[in-house]
């Protein structure tokens, strides 16, 4: 060890840190919230490039879905971070003995396809999503995201389930600064079912 250097917690210089807030970036957050968006609306937007070396905030988008959605229903604790290499198998399992399921429109990312393919797969995902709800026959729903709110609920309104959508709008997306505002309405539609 050199000689008057100490690493107390070597875990923020790892790829599996994600930090609850970024120091000393508020220009950038705010020059990406500008940029991202429209996706809230579902329209296009800005290209943007993350660059820079490692330990430069550029991945901390990942798992963000998962975990505010166990932060929101009180499975993991708000202020800590949940670690890229988390094992969510437990956590999962508690969720499911609860009467939930995560599930996905698609099992691929579709983000970075153009409008076409992405809609297409999208509209194929829907099916697939619309058999496992019914297989699943859960007593409510709740969906996040506005373009799939749009496609899910006129699917589940010709099953006869739309009654068991818990949010009568979109829930956003938890990133991109969402992140509490998805929290706290998921945690009011859970408390409203007790």
């Amino acid at each position: 060890m050199t000689e008057g250097f100490v690493l107390i917690n070597e875990l923020p210089l790892t790829e599996a840190f994600i930090p609850t807030r970024l120091l000393h970036r508020e220009g950038q957050l705010t020059e990406l919230e500008r940029c991202l968006k429209p996706a809230l609306e579902n329209r296009r937007i800005s290209n943007v490039f993350l660059v820079g070396p490692t330990g430069s905030s550029r991945t901390i988008g990942r798992d963000y879905l998962f975990a505010e959605t166990m932060r929101a229903l009180r499975l993991w604790p708000d202020d800590k971070e949940m670690k890229k290499d988390v094992d969510k198998r437990n956590l999962l399992k508690h969720f499911q003995s609860m009467g939930c399921f995560l599930l996905d429109v698609s099992h691929t990312a579709v983000d970075k396809l153009d409008d076409p393919e992405r809609e297409s797969r999208l509209r194929e995902g829907i099916l697939r999503l619309i058999d496992e709800i019914e297989t699943l026959k859960p007593e409510e729903i709740v969906i996040v995201k506005k373009n799939i709110f749009e496609l899910v609920v006129p699917e589940l309104e010709k099953l006869g389930l739309a009654g068991r959508i818990l949010n009568k709008k979109f829930l956003p997306f938890p990133s991109y600064g969402n992140q509490l505002k998805y929290r706290k309405q998921l945690k009011q539609l859970f408390d409203s079912r007790k």
